[in-house]
């Protein structure tokens, strides 16, 4: 992870993601961690067939930069401390929220506390069917008195802090041995990030790209990134 101390602060780099398997190779280029360098990435196989990838336009870091630096503007959260500049002051980098989280773990603290809270009273009265997409189908979970959103077999889910939601890894995010829970972890944190979960009952299905980061409290670096990037 990147320290602002580490002597390799100057670098500029990127990278892209290989995944080979029996079958095929997957690869793809990156901005789970930070967004850079433009990076585009074309893919040819063996049948002469090609993809293509393209990364941020030469103007896309900076245009990034500017958007969270507005955004810290409108609503004085950290958006513009995730920015990263070398040692001239010259734009670097700049980092995932997650990323900064794990390097400062105070920002963004309270960032979601509203909207969870929010989240969870509604399902004590009503229950939440996540689309698994896969063998399990539709589960239907509801709060229950201990104050976990209960999926039943799929498992229990206590409140996700901010960086549980920014991570969409950890906490009750985190997966493990129960197979249905780990269908279901990937849609539920999609949602909070996306800040759908008080538009439908169900998702990923009640809501369309459309309505997609509309809550004032919502992953405004993915809105950022997204909106500053060319098709994938």
């Amino acid at each position: 992870m990147f320290n602002h101390k580490d002597p390799n602060i100057n670098t500029n780099f990127g990278f892209g993601e290989f995944t080979f398997n029996a079958s095929q190779v997957f690869v793809n280029i990156s901005y789970v961690d930070f967004v850079g360098p433009p990076i585009s990435l074309t893919l040819a196989d063996t049948y002469g067939t090609k993809q293509h990838v393209s990364g941020l336009p030469a103007n896309g870091l900076q245009t990034v930069a500017s958007g969270l630096t507005a955004q810290t503007q409108k609503d004085g959260r950290r958006w513009s401390s995730l920015i990263v500049n070398n040692s001239n002051g010259e734009l670097l980098r700049v980092l995932s929220p997650n990323s900064g989280i794990l390097l400062n773990p105070t920002w963004f603290q309270t960032y979601w506390t509203d909207y969870v809270n929010q989240v969870y009273t509604q399902y004590t009265n009503q229950k939440l069917t996540v689309d698994t997409q896969a063998s399990y189908g539709n589960v239907a979970g509801q709060v229950g008195s201990k104050g976990n959103l209960n999926f039943g077999n799929g498992g229990l889910f206590p409140k996700p802090t901010s960086a549980d939601i920014f991570s969409c890894s950890t906490g009750p995010f985190a997966t493990g041995s129960n197979a249905q829970t780990n269908t279901i972890i990937p849609r539920l944190a999609a949602a909070f990030n996306r800040s759908t979960l008080l538009l439908s009952n169900d998702t990923p299905d009640g809501s369309n790209p459309s309505q997609y980061y509309q809550n004032a409290i919502t992953n405004v670096s993915q809105v950022v990134e997204c909106t500053f990037s060319p098709p994938r």
